[in-house]
């Protein structure tokens, strides 16, 4: 299991990071995962669908998960 998060991840593996990765993503990038295509796409391509910086949205995870440990 992944224990940082990357660009190349799918998004579907963020859960495997830490589940409450996808409930902070859907804030701030403000984009819904329900479908199941969404699922299997980078973390990257979906950042770069919405017009999102990939680098600030992995270091604002990373971020993240440093400052609430489980």
């Amino acid at each position: 299991m992944p224990e940082r998060v990357t660009a190349d991840l799918s998004v579907g593996q963020l859960m495997l990071v830490d589940d409450r990765l996808m409930g902070i993503l859907e804030k701030k990038l403000d984009v819904c995962f329900q479908c199941s295509g969404s699922i299997i796409q980078s973390l990257d391509f979906c950042c770069k669908s919405y017009g999102f910086d990939t680098d600030e949205i992995v270091k604002y995870l990373n971020d993240y998960l440093e400052a609430n440990p489980r």
